[in-house]
């Protein structure tokens, strides 16, 4: 039975990833800053590591003995802090020690530059640089840390988060475009990120999601 590490395992979409790769049939280690409570998760194939993720030892010991890493750091809005880059350095360096190849990475779809915002999309994004430029510039920096990994990276890129029951069916690729009401339900992505893991489909390419 293979190994997935999820980082960034707390957050809604982060635990449903960790659900949906143990549907698949995968063991997780799981990454979280503060405790992470198991709940109705199987303990029995969930291996946690807690701590700063920035940190190489925690790095090192989340990422060690796994297939694949599925980075979550950063990309819910309104976008805060500016540390997912050297976090996200840390990850890929512990990565490339321990010998792992695969990433699936999650940013939001208003980072960096591309031709896939729609023009009220666009026009939040010059305002975003602008309200909160220091945590644009690092999720920007955090994107491009990944570009030039040299590893086997996807970075899947929503606008928006939904809650509620995952409609199973999405629009994913490079050419999708997305707008103010461009959305994905939390389960959705979750999918999409295992998906991603086993399937390659989108290798050294960021994609846009929405359902």
């Amino acid at each position: 039975m293979e190994h997935i590490a999820v980082i960034g395992a707390t957050s809604a979409a982060g635990r449903e990833t960790v659900r949906r790769a143990l549907a698949f049939g995968f063991r997780v280690t799981a990454h979280s800053r503060e405790p992470f409570v198991l709940q109705d998760l199987d303990e029995d194939r969930v291996r946690v590591v807690e701590g700063a993720i920035a940190n190489a030892a925690v790095a090192e010991k989340a990422v060690r003995g796994n297939v694949a890493v599925v980075l979550l750091l950063g990309y819910e809005a309104p976008l805060q802090g500016k540390e997912c880059a050297a976090a996200a350095s840390a990850v890929i360096e512990a990565m490339r020690k321990c010998g792992v190849r695969r990433l699936v990475a999650v940013s939001h779809a208003l980072v960096g530059k591309s031709d896939n915002l729609g023009f009220f999309a666009r026009r939040q994004q010059l305002a975003l640089q602008d309200g909160a430029s220091e945590a644009f510039d690092d999720r920007c920096r955090l994107e491009e840390v990944i570009a030039r990994s040299g590893l086997e990276w996807t970075i899947v890129k929503p606008y928006a988060l939904a809650k509620g029951a995952p409609k199973g069916r999405v629009s994913v690729g490079p050419e999708v475009t997305v707008g103010l009401l461009s959305s994905v339900r939390e389960g959705d992505l979750a999918q999409t990120l295992v998906d991603e893991v086993q399937l390659r489909d989108h290798v050294q390419q960021r994609v846009f999601i929405k359902n």
